[in-house]
């Protein structure tokens, strides 16, 4: 299979962990977000790995952002390779951690039913964004919410967690993720307070994504090209594994790369890169 040959600069990079065994081995893609292109799958999801690639990256100068997760390692190896560029984690996954606390909320008031509960049953309720509702199911929304109000509590504090993504300025953002986060501390759950420390090891980074709202505006799904082979770039030569790994990638929609490949808009992201 041919090596990719990386031709243009890449001014905005996504990081992304690809499970190649659910729960025990992780490969990470290196993607192209403007030209929606996977340039790289990483063998491994460590600082090593991640930084031997952007040592040898063409144009590795010309990267200005570089979305991910919040996986330490990722920035711990874009800080020394990429210095210019600026590090922005994605919503998905900070919303992820936001949803798992809510869960956890769910699960503690019906330790003993599993899957029989009716706070089971309505797990993929609570997550569904408010807005997304139809009536009906907000009418059952509010009946559950009015009869558990530990969860009610928690679903607020989710609903209010993602108006602080809505377009307004830094200013109003830093306030509003300043008051949520003391609002947690004073009246939990014990779930969301857990997740303040986890908030704050990444406070820069997070607030990032409001300089570029075409990260995180929504555009139709559209079915991604698809793309053979990896950069030469001095990691081991692409392995049947490997690019099944990429392919699996390009169909997850949980990763924060492939997420935003369908939802960046360069019109938008044009300016902010200047």
């Amino acid at each position: 299979m041919p090596q990719r040959v990386l031709t243009r600069p890449a001014r905005v990079l996504g990081l992304d962990e690809v499970s190649i065994r659910k729960g025990q081995m992780y490969d990470t893609a290196i993607v192209d977000l403007e030209h929606k292109e996977v340039i790289g799958v990483v063998s491994g999801h460590r600082q090593r790995e991640v930084a031997a690639f952007f040592t040898a990256l063409p144009y590795a100068k010309a990267a200005k952002v570089v979305v991910m997760d919040m996986h330490e390692p990722f920035r711990q190896a874009v800080a020394p390779c990429l210095p210019q560029a600026r590090v922005v984690v994605d919503k998905f996954h900070v919303l992820l951690h936001v949803h798992r606390a809510l869960d956890q909320v769910r699960t503690s008031l019906e330790p003993r039913q599993g899957k029989r509960g009716e706070l089971f049953r309505a797990r993929y309720l609570l997550l569904k964004a408010q807005e997304r509702l139809v009536p009906e199911s907000r009418a059952r929304l509010m009946e559950l919410l009015g009869r558990y109000p530990q969860l009610r509590r928690a679903w607020l504090l989710k609903e209010s967690f993602r108006t602080w993504y809505r377009p307004h300025s830094r200013a109003v953002a830093e306030a509003r993720l300043t008051q949520w986060e003391h609002s947690v501390r004073e009246q939990g759950p014990a779930p969301f307070r857990a997740l303040c420390p986890v908030l704050r090891l990444w406070r820069k980074e997070i607030p990032q994504l409001l300089r570029y709202p075409s990260l995180h505006q929504r555009l139709p799904r559209r079915q991604e090209q698809s793309h053979q082979g990896h950069q030469a770039n001095g990691l081991r030569p692409p392995q049947p594994q490997q690019l099944q790994t990429e392919n699996t990638a390009r169909q997850q929609t949980g990763g924060s790369a492939y997420r935003c490949m369908r939802e960046i808009t360069l019109i938008d992201v044009e300016p902010t890169l200047r």
